[in-house]
């Protein structure tokens, strides 16, 4: 076995161990769905578990998304393990449309983002700048990109809770509730709320540090860039963040239309990723 393999094979061994450490959270949400209203379902991965990835993606929890039940009035369920990108299958980002097909017009404005995004920062590295090499004959729009072949080796997404709510403030709720419960097995551990939440982003930080280790982290999301590096962070233009502590790890702002942003996003990522001066 060589050391690659070596370590995709602890990579996969640790992703088995953090979503066993989520279960017992599932367990009570799932089968007490009648006093955990907040709770609509739960995704840990969306895409594939990848060693060293370029980008990874951290989203802050599973709202509305392919592989969510939020339209469910109960019964929700939890889909874990590996599974096809969300945002990259056929008629996700674009109406009847690819994910490489911009033009066409969107079906989720998320997922349409988060291709803007992947689009500015591969065209930003040294091996795909506009400014090294010319641009392929074969590059058109609505053409797949060079840089598009493997792209699901090359990124890699997660939830920095992997707890399905309607909102934020939704998910706060559900954690109150859970450190009250006599049922849940840490419930006098945690004596406040960010107790749960810091546990919680605790396992992930060891998991994505220490197995994954990717070349840079493009939090979604203010919220999502707070608790992630616990407060360490910084405005970093307009919408953008970074973090003195955490160099690899930047944020954005999703608020209103944030397309722009996204595009900002990925060129920062990829300055990060690959040591651009």
């Amino acid at each position: 076995m060589t050391e690659k393999e070596k370590s995709e094979s602890e990579l996969r061994l640790a992703f088995y161990k953090l979503e066993k450490e989520y279960r017992p959270y599932f367990d009570l949400f799932v089968e007490r769905q009648d006093k955990y209203k907040e709770f609509q379902g739960g995704v840990t991965i969306d895409g594939y578990l990848n060693l060293t990835p370029d980008i990874l993606i951290l989203g802050h929890n599973p709202k509305h998304g392919k592989y969510r039940e939020w339209d469910y009035k109960g019964g929700h369920l939890v889909n874990q393990g590996e599974r096809p990108f969300g945002f990259l299958e056929y008629g996700e980002a674009y109406k009847k449309g690819k994910w490489w097909e911009r033009k066409k017009p969107r079906k989720s404005r998320f997922y349409a983002d988060i291709i803007e995004l992947l689009y500015s920062f591969f065209e930003a590295s040294p091996e795909n700048s506009k400014f090294k090499t010319a641009p392929k004959l074969g590059d058109k729009v609505n053409s797949k990109p060079s840089w598009g072949k493997n792209i699901e080796k090359k990124v890699m997404t997660l939830n920095l809770y992997p707890f399905g709510t309607e909102n934020e403030k939704k998910l706060r709720e559900l954690f109150e509730k859970l450190r009250k419960d006599s049922d849940f097995p840490n419930n006098t551990v945690f004596k406040e709320e960010w107790d749960v939440q810091r546990h919680l982003i605790h396992i992930l930080r060891q998991f994505i540090g220490g197995y994954v280790k990717p070349k840079c982290i493009v939090c979604l999301g203010k919220q999502t860039m707070s608790d992630y590096t616990y407060g360490e962070y910084e405005k970093y233009g307009d919408g953008l963040y970074r973090s003195k502590k955490y160099t690899n790890v930047i944020g954005v702002n999703r608020s209103g239309t944030w397309t722009k942003r996204a595009r900002e996003a990925g060129r920062l990522a990829s300055e990060i990723a690959f040591h651009q001066e």
